[in-house]
């Protein structure tokens, strides 16, 4: 008798046959019953919730509020995925513009300004 996984919400997310092991409908294995050699399976699972998925490349097939611990950059970042894009957890920076005014003055004591505008950008993925 196969397995109906749900998600929270009580939608169907998968039917999980009997003695089958499906790897494509989410980054963690889903053990169907029977299934032969399935302790490798339910370890490699327990490491991946642990770690966060943690890897330079994000997890396939993810779901709505999967973690993954993103491992490429000098400091790593913990992203969240909402449905569409893997989003940092701390916010993804965006480039700002930030207007200066410059005010100078010469011998006479004539003072002029002049605009600076300033583009700080952030690390951006």
């Amino acid at each position: 008798m196969a397995y109906i996984i749900k998600r929270s919400d009580s939608s169907i997310l998968t039917v999980i046959e009997d003695r089958v092991i499906d790897q494509d409908t989410l980054p963690l294995a889903l053990v169907g019953r029977g299934a032969i050699n399935y302790g490798t399976a339910f370890a490699t699972n327990f490491v991946r919730l642990f770690e966060n998925f943690a890897a330079a490349e994000p997890p396939v097939n993810p779901m709505v509020g999967s973690l993954w611990y993103k491992t490429d950059y000098d400091v790593p970042k913990l992203k969240i995925y909402d449905g569409n894009i893997w989003k940092s957890v701390d916010g993804d920076p965006t480039p700002v513009n930030v207007p200066l005014t410059v005010v100078a003055r010469d011998a006479m004591g004539n003072f002029q300004a002049n605009n600076i505008t300033a583009n700080l950008a952030g690390i951006a993925d």
